[in-house]
C-alpha cells in the first residue's frame, strides 16, 4: 500500500483541516442547519485502519460533542472481516469506534448469468 493513499489514512494535516472545516460549519451547527458529518464511504474496506477511523471520529467529537457522526462500510468488513486488500480489519475484541453514531453497511447482490 502507498502511505499517501487517501483511502488508507487521514490527511497528515487532519487536525488543522478539521479546524478550518469546523470554522465554516460552526454557524450552521449552532442553528441546527447541519447536525453532523459523514466520515466517508467504505474507509475500512479501502484499507484505512480502525485506529485511523477512531482518531478522526474522536477528534470530531472532541470539537463538536453533539454531532451526528456517520460512515458507510462494505459488507465484507463485517461479514468476513477483511478489506479489499484481503487484510483482517477487526482484531479479536475490537469494536467500531463508539464516537460513530450511525454505521451504514452496503449489501449488494450479484446475479451471474451464463450464456
Amino acid at each position: 500500500h502507498r502511505p499517501t493513499d487517501p483511502t488508507r489514512v487521514s490527511r497528515p494535516d487532519f487536525a488543522q483541516y478539521w479546524q478550518q472545516t469546523w470554522t465554516t460549519l460552526q454557524p450552521f451547527a449552532s442553528n441546527n442547519t447541519v447536525v453532523g458529518v459523514f466520515l466517508g464511504d467504505e474507509r475500512l474496506w479501502s484499507g484505512a485502519s480502525l485506529i485511523n477511523v477512531s482518531y478522526v471520529a474522536q477528534h470530531v467529537r472532541s470539537v463538536w460533542p453533539h454531532a451526528l457522526i456517520y460512515i458507510n462500510e462494505a459488507q465484507d468488513v463485517f461479514s468476513c472481516n477483511f478489506n479489499r486488500l484481503n487484510e483482517t480489519v477487526l482484531a479479536a475484541g475490537s469494536c467500531y469506534p463508539p464516537e460513530v453514531d450511525w454505521l451504514g453497511v452496503g449489501f449488494f447482490l450479484c446475479v451471474c448469468l451464463s450464456v
